[in-house]
């Protein structure tokens, strides 16, 4: 019986006292030599059991050697095992070759030396163990190479939720800051115009209170949907800024470009003919909006940049509603 540990040998020869003899000069290696009198009992045993090696009698009467070695080659379970060819009959260079056509990976010509035998499976068990360890490192390779791919789904969905509203998946205030902070910087090394739209839902609370919030929060959802359609450059950033508040930063565009889209999206929310009875000044959701463009410097300030746009919004907001207010013309800009 072979110990689950020990590599497997297998010699095939229909000839008992040739069988024995090549067993005897394995012993003192560290395999289970597994021995099969014709063809067919080497399948048979092939077919349940793992084996590292195979060697095999060319010369045998019911099944030759090459015959087992292409039946072999054939089956997707034993086509892998290395094949040793023992034979006496001929080293001609077509004899041989034939061997070698049917996957043989060695040969020994009888009768076998027990030097030339031991030296050579002591090198196939070299070149299995070495096989067998870059196996297991490579399985543990795959395996560190599915974590670090787990890994990054993880951060990225974290940084989803760190980065994106979870109820509109618009940008978060967190993550409109970065971004502001680097087209801030960049207008200022490229002296170029960066402008900011700031948008305020029109009596909000009043649809909240009488719709509910769930209509409230789907609303949002349907004003964000809005935004991104109607602000399409990938330069720009559309961010939910809190509450019912949303901004939009616009670089590389000078204030009447930035009037415009303010107006557009204006117009587009309004022609989604959300129901809002209780709004006061329509029967439709409105938004008002605030705009302010600067070319950057170090003498400018973000916060000063943004809390012009918040004057303008405040403004349309409370002069007249459902209008695009301009931060630079210190009066609502109504269009």
């Amino acid at each position: 019986m072979c110990e689950n540990k020990q590599l497997r040998v297998l010699l095939v020869d229909d000839d008992e006292e040739n069988l024995q003899t090549l067993k005897e000069s394995l012993r003192e290696l560290n395999v289970c030599v597994v021995k099969a009198k014709s063809g067919r009992r080497a399948i048979d045993y092939l077919m349940k059991n793992d084996v590292f090696l195979s060697i095999i009698n060319v010369d045998m009467e019911e099944m030759n050697g090459f015959q087992l070695a292409e039946g072999m080659r054939n089956n997707e379970k034993t086509r892998n095992i290395p094949i040793v060819f023992m034979t006496s009959d001929s080293k001609e260079q077509k004899y041989i070759f034939r061997g070698y056509q049917l996957g043989a990976v060695d040969y020994l010509f009888k009768p076998v030396n027990k030097f030339v035998l031991t030296c050579k499976i002591k090198l196939f068990i070299d070149i299995y163990e070495k096989n067998y360890q870059l196996k297991k490192k490579t399985i543990l390779l795959e395996s560190k190479v599915e974590e670090l791919i787990q890994l990054r789904e993880s951060n990225y969905k974290l940084e989803k939720l760190s980065f994106y509203d979870s109820l509109t998946g618009l940008e978060n205030r967190r993550r409109f800051d970065q971004i502001l902070n680097r087209e801030w910087n960049r207008a200022i090394r490229e002296q170029k115009e960066l402008s900011i739209i700031m948008l305020d839902v029109d009596n909000f609370k009043s649809y909240n209170d009488n719709y509910g919030h769930i209509n409230g929060d789907e609303c949002l959802k349907r004003l964000a949907k809005s935004l991104l359609s109607t602000v399409k450059r990938s330069c720009d950033s559309v961010a939910r800024y809190g509450g019912e508040e949303f901004i939009v930063l616009l670089p590389s565009t000078h204030n009447k470009g930035a009037i415009e889209v303010a107006e557009n999206i204006r117009k587009n929310i309004e022609a989604m003919n959300i129901v809002h009875e209780y709004s006061g000044i329509s029967n439709r959701l409105t938004v008002s909006l605030g705009v302010n463009t600067v070319i950057p410097s170090i003498s400018t300030s973000q916060m000063d940049f943004i809390e012009k746009a918040d004057q303008a919004l405040y403004s349309a907001k409370h002069i007249q509603k459902n209008i695009v207010s301009n931060a630079l013309e210190q009066k609502v800009e109504v269009l």
